[in-house]
C-alpha cells in the first residue's frame, strides 16, 4: 500500500488516502475471535463454556456496572443478558448508549428488558414487588375506609342500566366485616361512588379485596375536587389480596372531566381525591353479561417514596425486539429446528423438547435494519408458533452496525442444549464480519431504483351488472371480492406509496396475498403527486398476480374544493381505463367534523351554515358541556380538521353529537357499525328532519364535486367510501357505485357473530340496487373476551372466513379482511 500510494501525485495520494479512511469509518471492522470480547451479564454456564473454548475473551458483568456506566462499547463488542426480561431502570442510559455506539449484543430467556427492577435493601425487585415493601415500610400508613365500621348510607350508584337490582351491603366474609357489591345482569358499566379524601402527600391508594370466581377485575375510579376522572383496572382473585395503586396505574377519562385536565403529563393527584368509585366497566375491562361480587375490606392511603423510573417503561422508545401481543406468545412447542431459506445458522439437528417463550421477532425500519429468524419453534402438528432465535441487524439508524441476536425461549434447560450453543456461535460468525452493514445499505439502496413499465393488462375490466347489483367483469361473470386491506408492507405503512415505494417488498406482499387466494386490494395511498412510475409499477404487480385495486388516498381532508379536485384528478389520470383498477374510495370512515369542514366553491358548508349549536341550543339536541369541553381540548376524537376553529368547531362537534344520540335510539354502543337495530333506512323524527337535510346536502355536495373529478379523467372509475356509521344510510349516498361498509362487531359471542353477518342484509335493505361488499371487517388476534380468554388466530381466522362465506353462499358481492400486514407497535413508536 506504502509503495502504491508512494508513486502517485501528491494530490491523488491525498485523495486516496481520505478515500480509504472514509471507507474505514463506513463500516464497522470485522473481528477475529480474539478481539471480540463478550460481557455475560447473569448465569448461563453452558454458553460461557462454549464461548471460551472457541476462544472469545469472557467476562461477567452486573447490573451495579450498568448504573455506574462502567459498560461501553469501547469495553465489550459484544453483550449477552441471560435473563434479559429484567434489567435495572438506573442502567438504562448506559445500555442504550451501548446500543447506539454500535454495541452487539444477545439476549435470552423471553421478552427482553420487559420488566424495570429497582434496587432496594441490597437487592433488584420489579414495580410489583417492590411496591408491596415500600407499602409495608412507609410511617404514614392511613385506613381511610374501615367497612367494619364504615357508614355506607351515603353511597351512589351509577350504571347504564338502573333497572338491574345490583345493591351495596356490610357483610361478613371469611370471618371478616366488609363492603358487599352485588352486581346483578351486568352490562356496561356498574358502580358505586362515595365521597373520599386523602391525607396530604398521600400517593398510594390500597384496597384489601376479594372478588366472586367470575371476576377477574374491578375497576376503581378516582375523581379529583375539580371532577377530573381517573380510571384503573385492578385485578382480584376469589381469595382475600391487597390491590396497591399508584397514579400511574390510572388513565384519565375525558368524559365528564373539566377543559385543560389529561394532557401529556398530567396524572391523578390523589390527595386531592373528593370521590371513590368502585365497580365494573366493560370499557376497562370486558366481562360477560352476568352476576358479580365484590368484597372489600378496607381502603387505605400511605406515601410512598419510589424510586426514579417507577411506573415508567425501560426505553422512551420500545426497542425494536418482540412484542407483548398475545399471539407472540406460545407454550405449546415441541421442536426447535433451523429455519429455512436462511444462510446464517444451518446444518443442525432438530431439538425435540415441550418449550415456551414468546416468539424472537425484530423489528426492522426501513432502510436501517433487516430481521431474519434463525430457529423456529413448531408445535406437534409441526406448524410455526414463533420464532426460537432471530438475527437484528442495523446497518444504518440510531443503532448502525449493532447485531442484535435474541431468543424468545424461557425453558432453561433449552439454553444448555448443543443446538443452542452451536446457534451462537454460527451467528457471531455473522455479527463479527464488518463488511455487512454496507452489503445490506448498499442492497437497500439498490432496491429503491427498481420499477417496472405498466403492462398491457390480462385483467378483464370490473363494472357494474345491467341491473347494478353486482360487480361483474367484461364477460358478464359476476366478480366476488375475496380481498383485504393493503397499506404496505409492515415496515412502512402509508408511507409505502410515496416516500418508501420499494417494489420488491411489494411483489413479496402480492405474491402471497395471491398464493392466499386474494383477488383485489383496498390499496392506501398517500398523495402520489402524478408519480407514473411508482403508480406503473403497482400496475404491473397488480396484472401479474391477478389482484384488482380500489385505490384509496389517505390525504383527507382538505380545506376548499380545488385541493380537492386535484387530489383526486391527479389519481385517475394515472390510472385511466386500467382493467386492474375497480375504482376509488373517497374517504375512510367520514365522520360530519371532518366533511363538513370542507368549504365548496369558497362556500360553508351546508351543515356550518345551518349551525346546529346555535340552532339546538338548550332543546337538549347535544350535550352543550360535552361539545364545550371537546372544543377547547381538541383531544383528537371525534376527528377535526386543522382549519376548523371557534364557532365552526362547536357546530360541528354538536352536529357529531346529535348524529350520535339520535343513532343511540335503534342501534346500541356496542353494534354501530353492524347496524344492529334497524331494517331500512333511519327513521327520522320530523324534530330533527331540518338537521338531516342539512347533514345529507353536506355529504352530497362533497361526493358530487369529487366524482365528477374522477370521472373527468377516467369516466368509467366506480366510487364509493368506506362508512363505518350510520352515515351509510343518507340519501347523498345514492350517487355512489357501491356499497363499502366497515364492520367491526366484537366476537364476544355467537349473537355477536350473527350481528356481524347479517350486516349485509341490512346494507342490502338500504341500497337494494347496489352491490354490497365490506371495505373493512376484522378480528384483533388477543382481543380480551367477556369470558377472559383470549381471541386467538385460528378463532381469529375461522371468524373471518365466516364473513366470507355468509358474503359469497347469500350472493352479495364480497369482502376486504383488515389487514394484510398490519404495523407494529416498535414501529408506530420509531417512525411516528
Amino acid at each position: 500500500m506504502k509503495q502504491r500510494i508512494s508513486r502517485l501525485p501528491a494530490g491523488m495520494a491525498l485523495l486516496w488516502i481520505l478515500f480509504i479512511t472514509a471507507v474505514t469509518a463506513a463500516q464497522k471492522p470485522s473481528a477475529s475471535v480474539a478481539d471480540y470480547p463478550i460481557g455475560i451479564a447473569g448465569n448461563c454456564e453452558a454458553l460461557k463454556q462454549c464461548l471460551q473454548k472457541a476462544g472469545y475473551p469472557v467476562r461477567n458483568v452486573t447490573y451495579m456496572d450498568f448504573a455506574d456506566g462502567s459498560v461501553s462499547a469501547k469495553t465489550y463488542a459484544c453483550l449477552i443478558f441471560t435473563q434479559s426480561e429484567r434489567f435495572p431502570y438506573a442502567g438504562r442510559d448506559c445500555l442504550l448508549h451501548y446500543l447506539k455506539d454500535g454495541g452487539d449484543m444477545i439476549t435470552l430467556g423471553g421478552y427482553a428488558f420487559h420488566t424495570p427492577v429497582f434496587r432496594y435493601k441490597n437487592g433488584w425487585y420489579s414495580q410489583e414487588e417492590l411496591l408491596r415493601m415500600l407499602l409495608a415500610d412507609s410511617p404514614t400508613y392511613h385506613i381511610a375506609i374501615d367497612f367494619a365500621d364504615a357508614d355506607i348510607s351515603g353511597w351512589q350508584r351509577d350504571c347504564d342500566n338502573p333497572d338491574h337490582p345490583s345493591t351495596i351491603s356490610k357483610a361478613v366474609q371469611d370471618g371478616k366485616k366488609c363492603l358487599k357489591i352485588d352486581i346483578r345482569d351486568f352490562t356496561r358499566w356498574d358502580t358505586f361512588r362515595t365521597p373520599f379524601a386523602a391525607l396530604s402527600g398521600h400517593n398510594a391508594l390500597a384496597l384489601r379485596m376479594k372478588g366472586s370466581d367470575n371476576l377477574r377485575e374491578a375497576v376503581i375510579e378516582v375523581r379529583e375536587a375539580d371532577g377530573s376522572r381517573w380510571v384503573a383496572a385492578a385485578a382480584v382473585s376469589p381469595q382475600w389480596q391487597d390491590v396497591v395503586l399508584l397514579p400511574t396505574d390510572f388513565q384519565f377519562l375525558p368524559d365528564g372531566s373539566p377543559p385543560g385536565r389529561g394532557k401529556s403529563g398530567d396524572t391523578l393527584s390523589m390527595e386531592k381525591a373528593a370521590f371513590l368509585q368502585i365497580g365494573m366497566s366493560y370499557d376497562f375491562s370486558p366481562h360477560k353479561s352476568g352476576d358479580y361480587t365484590i368484597f372489600i375490606q378496607n381502603v387505605d392511603t400511605a406515601e410512598v417514596k419510589t424510586p426514579d423510573g417507577f411506573g415508567k417503561s425501560l426505553f422512551d422508545k420500545c426497542l425494536p425486539i418482540f412484542s407483548s401481543q398475545v399471539f407472540h406468545k406460545f407454550d405449546n412447542a415441541v421442536c426447535v429446528r433451523t429455519s429455512p431459506g436462511q444462510s446464517f445458522v444451518k446444518g443442525l439437528n432438530d431439538l425435540q423438547m415441550p418449550l415456551s417463550g414468546i416468539s424472537a421477532i425484530g423489528f426492522p425500519y426501513i432502510d436501517e435494519s433487516q430481521y431474519t429468524g434463525t430457529l423456529e419453534a413448531l408445535d406437534q402438528y409441526r406448524r410455526r408458533v414463533g420464532f426460537a432465535g432471530g438475527l437484528l441487524i442495523h446497518y444504518s439508524g440510531p443503532y448502525k452496525d449493532g447485531r442484535w441476536l435474541i431468543y424468545g425461549i424461557k425453558n432453561e434447560a433449552f439454553y444448555a442444549t448443543d443446538l443452542f450453543t452451536r446457534s451462537v456461535l454460527q451467528s457471531l460468525e455473522t455479527m463479527r464480519d464488518g463488511s455487512l452493514s454496507g452489503q445490506l445499505a448498499d442492497a437497500a439502496a439498490q432496491a429503491r431504483k427498481k420499477f417496472t413499465a405498466r403492462p398491457k393488462s390480462r385483467l378483464l375490466p370490473l363494472r357494474r351488472s345491467k341491473d347494478g347489483k353486482h360487480l361483474v367483469n367484461a364477460d358478464g361473470k359476476q366478480f366476488f371480492m375475496l380481498g383485504v386491506n393493503y397499506i404496505g408492507s409492515f415496515d412502512c405503512k402509508t408511507s409505502q406509496a410515496s416516500s418508501n415505494f420499494v417494489y420488491e417488498k411489494w411483489e413479496t406482499d402480492f405474491r402471497k396475498a395471491h398464493e392466499a387466494g386474494i383477488n383485489c386490494m383496498r390499496l392506501w395511498i398517500e398523495e402520489l403527486n402524478g408519480d407514473k412510475q411508482k403508480m406503473d409499477s403497482i400496475l404491473h404487480l397488480a396484472d401479474q398476480y391477478g389482484i384488482y385495486l380500489l385505490l384509496h388516498p389517505t390525504a383527507h381532508p382538505k380545506e376548499n374544493v380545488e385541493e380537492l379536485k386535484s387530489l383526486f384528478s391527479t389519481l385517475a389520470r394515472l390510472v385511466t381505463e386500467e382493467p386492474a383498477v375497480i375504482g376509488y374510495d373517497l374517504m375512510n370512515e367520514p365522520y360530519i367534523t371532518t366533511v363538513g369542514s370542507v368549504r365548496i366553491n369558497g362556500q360553508k358548508s351546508d351543515i356550518l351554515r345551518h349551525d346546529p349549536y346555535t340552532q339546538y341550543k338548550g332543546k337538549g339536541f347535544y350535550d352543550k358541556e360535552w361539545v364545550e369541553t371537546m372544543a377547547q381540548n381538541r383531544i383528537g376524537w371525534p376527528p377535526l380538521s386543522d382549519w376548523s376553529k371557534g364557532e365552526e368547531t362547536r357546530a360541528l362537534l354538536a352536529a357529531y353529537d346529535i348524529l350520535s344520540q339520535y343513532g343511540s335510539r335503534y342501534i346500541s354502543s356496542k353494534d354501530y357499525s353492524s347496524l344492529y337495530g334497524i331494517d331500512g333506512h333511519l327513521p327520522i323524527d320530523p324534530t330533527y328532519a331540518d338537521f338531516f337535510a342539512s347533514v345529507d346536502r353536506t355529504f352530497s355536495s362533497w361526493i358530487d364535486l369529487q366524482a365528477k373529478s374522477i370521472h373527468e379523467q377516467d369516466p368509467s372509475g366506480l366510487v364509493t367510501i368506506g362508512y363505518n356509521t350510520v352515515l351509510t344510510a343518507l340519501p347523498a349516498n345514492k350517487e355512489l357505485d357501491f356499497v363499502s361498509h366497515h364492520l367491526y362487531q366484537p366476537p364476544t359471542s355467537f349473537t355477536d357473530m350473527q350481528k356481524a353477518v347479517t350486516t349485509f342484509d341490512r346494507l342490502r335493505s338500504l341500497w337494494p340496487e347496489k352491490p354490497i361488499t365490506l371495505g373493512e371487517f376484522g378480528y384483533s388476534c388477543g382481543t380480551r373476551l367477556p369470558e377472559g380468554g383470549i381471541l386467538d388466530i385460528y378463532n381469529a381466522g375461522v371468524a373471518e372466513m365466516s364473513i366470507y362465506l355468509y358474503a359469497f353462499a347469500n350472493d352479495f358481492d364480497g369482502a376486504m379482511s383488515w389487514m394484510l400486514s398490519d404495523w407494529p407497535v416498535p414501529l408506530m413508536d420509531y417512525s411516528a
